[in-house]
């Protein structure tokens, strides 16, 4: 579905790569999860994804890029900017309301959600100052039984 994992190895000596780690009820868990992996990353200079089968986030520090790639753009739902250090700045393109370095603050949050360019099949965010998250995610079919 995505080949953003392919890009991180290509970019980075180590990875870590979680899967199975967003949930209906996510809450706190969640983002003492994302801080501490947020910390790990900056100690260990490696490339932090969270994954599960419908949704996706990579951790990106300042001079940070990924591109990623869709092979059915179309069943992509949002792409988001988490601002997770107190003031960011981040660029998007390839999408509906792109950004390029906007300023991104904790204290006055707001989510960036967008959509895919129409006819486009990949995007790419960068943050060149602080630090964030780019979330993914995507409509799957489930098979009902």
């Amino acid at each position: 579905m995505i080949l953003i994992y392919n890009y991180c190895l290509q970019k980075c000596r180590r990875q870590i790569f979680s899967s199975a780690v967003f949930g209906v009820d996510a809450s706190i868990i969640f983002f003492s999860s994302i801080y501490s992996l947020l910390q790990y990353k900056l100690q260990h200079h490696c490339q932090v994804i969270l994954a599960d089968e419908q949704e996706c986030m990579v951790l990106l520090d300042a001079y940070e890029e990924v591109e990623a790639v869709f092979a059915h753009p179309e069943q992509i739902e949002a792409l988001s900017v988490l601002p997770l250090a107190d003031t960011n700045r981040v660029s998007i393109a390839n999408v509906v309301w792109p950004l390029n370095n906007a300023l991104l603050k904790q204290l006055h949050a707001y989510a960036i959600s967008n959509v895919l360019l129409a006819g486009n099949n990949k995007c790419t965010c960068s943050c060149q100052e602080g630090k964030v998250a780019f979330y993914i995610k995507w409509r799957t079919e489930k098979n009902e039984y």
